[in-house]
């Protein structure tokens, strides 16, 4: 049984951010680890880098990967660029850079900040994940965890939170419960996924018959609804049912995953890293004070971005000025000599034709 409840209380402050110049000599990947170890619904990570002191032929690929392997932003052939990412995931995520072209080592820098959330949180996973077929009789499958709305392949996902250790006084008018999901795949790009809530009690094992008046009334039952892009995250607010449920003395939570337009793969507990599985964030809702204090710090962080970026790019022009400098003074050098050559020419020319008409 996969079920864990954390509370965990986070200060609102910025990790140390990590500021890192090296070398990039070779075409094989140059990776930096940085840490998310932030468990909320919301971490930032803002990210700034470029090639020092190089030429305009010079090219690196990038590219930031998550902790189960996903890339979350890429880059080809290019010299600078700052983004902002939303991390989803918890655990070590992986900066990694190629030489492309150019020089055959290319000088970079880079500035990492990752700013957490200032909530508290509780974190719930799920009891188990499913996916029942209308044309198995046999019953759940638990080693997938999809849902497709083809009328020859009719199937939905299930998945249970125990909430028997969560009491009502833990639901504020501050607190709202979100609900993670991470989508594998989906069929479209149109797709959409529904989420509802099964109030019915389940019985083991579970069978596509005993929910049958939920999928009748699934109208009335649905929490909300949202587009299902493949690799991403999706978020639901449930605040309202959890609660419901809190007050009525239910033991589990029931939520049931329906398919809209295709067919959506989703990451469940037997299948994915821990990371990807889904849960349930209890956060509070930040002050305005707090939400103003975020603001202010990313938009320092963006202008000391910015400052190191000009920096960097004032050290390369001042580098490229000087040797402009150097090429000038030694051309006009080179041609004062020649001048001087030239008169000197001219004038014992002369003296010899005066004094050979003399």
């Amino acid at each position: 049984m996969w079920f864990c409840i954390t509370l965990l209380v986070l200060g609102f402050h910025l990790t140390s951010p990590s500021r890192i110049a090296f070398q990039v000599s070779s075409n094989a990947d140059d990776c930096f680890y940085e840490e998310n170890a932030a468990r909320a619904s919301a971490t930032f990570m803002t990210m700034r880098f470029g090639i020092l002191k190089g030429s305009k032929n010079d090219k690196l690929a990038v590219a930031i990967h998550s902790p189960s392997g996903r890339v979350i932003k890429s880059w080809n052939a290019t010299q600078a660029e700052h983004t902002t990412s939303v991390l989803h995931e918890f655990g070590m995520y992986a900066i990694c850079y190629r030489r492309i072209q150019g020089s055959y080592k290319i000088n970079v820098f880079h500035t990492v900040e990752i700013i957490p959330s200032g909530i508290a949180v509780i974190l719930l996973y799920p009891t188990m994940t499913a996916t029942l077929q209308k044309r198995n009789l046999a019953g759940a499958n638990y080693t997938i965890f999809q849902t497709s709305d083809d009328e020859k392949d009719m199937q939905f996902g299930i998945t249970e939170f125990n909430i028997e250790s969560l009491s009502p006084s833990m639901i504020t008018d501050r607190t709202r419960a979100l609900l993670s999901l991470s989508v594998r795949y989906n069929s479209t790009s149109n797709v959409v996924l529904q989420v509802a809530h099964m109030t019915d009690t389940t019985q083991y094992p579970l069978k596509w018959s005993q929910f049958e008046s939920h999928i009748e009334n699934l109208s009335r039952r649905e929490i909300d609804r949202d587009q299902a892009a493949s690799g991403n995250h999706v978020y639901f607010d449930i605040t309202e049912s959890i609660e419901e449920a809190i007050k009525e003395g239910k033991r589990a939570l029931t939520l049931t995953f329906h398919a809209k337009g295709g067919s959506i793969g989703l990451d469940g507990v037997g299948h994915a890293s821990s990371s990807l599985y889904p849960r349930i964030l209890f956060e509070e809702e930040e002050t305005e004070s707090l939400e103003r204090i975020k603001y202010l710090k990313s938009r320092i962080l963006d202008l000391r971005g910015e400052v190191s970026y000009i920096i960097q790019r004032e050290e390369h022009s001042r580098d490229a000025a000087e040797s402009v400098n150097s090429r000038v003074k030694w051309l006009s050098l080179f041609a004062n000599a020649l001048l001087m050559c030239i008169a000197l020419i001219q004038v014992f020319y002369v003296r010899k034709i005066l004094e050979g008409g003399y």
